[in-house]
């Protein structure tokens, strides 16, 4: 258990590259831009928000708002920030009809 502890800390401490992770961002902003459904994604009818219980995702905008982050500087680390960038990934799933293993 001790070293898991100590692994995980050591990953928190891994310094954030914001002009990588800003270029990796932009990179996969026409990924999903190229998506047909991004406006129903961001506002489904109410009986899809009814049925499944999800609200709409923005993705566009989650990745503006990480980019901004970014470049503020408000992640602490590059664990942090990749965390985040799954979590927005992995929240479009494939019952909304999006795929995105490349930016995953």
């Amino acid at each position: 258990m001790f070293a898991v502890a100590v692994s995980f800390r050591i990953t928190l401490r891994i310094i954030i590259f914001h002009k990588a992770d800003v270029e990796s961002l932009n990179s996969i902003y026409p990924l999903i831009s190229f998506q047909s459904n991004l406006a129903f994604v961001k506002n489904p009818p109410s009986e899809y928000m009814a049925s499944t219980g999800r609200p709409g995702l923005d993705i566009l905008g989650g990745l503006d708002r990480m980019k901004q982050k970014l470049k503020s500087g408000q992640y602490k680390s590059q664990y942090e920030f990749t965390v985040e960038l799954e979590q927005l990934v992995s929240a479009v799933a494939p019952d909304r009809g999006c795929y995105f293993s490349a930016a995953a």
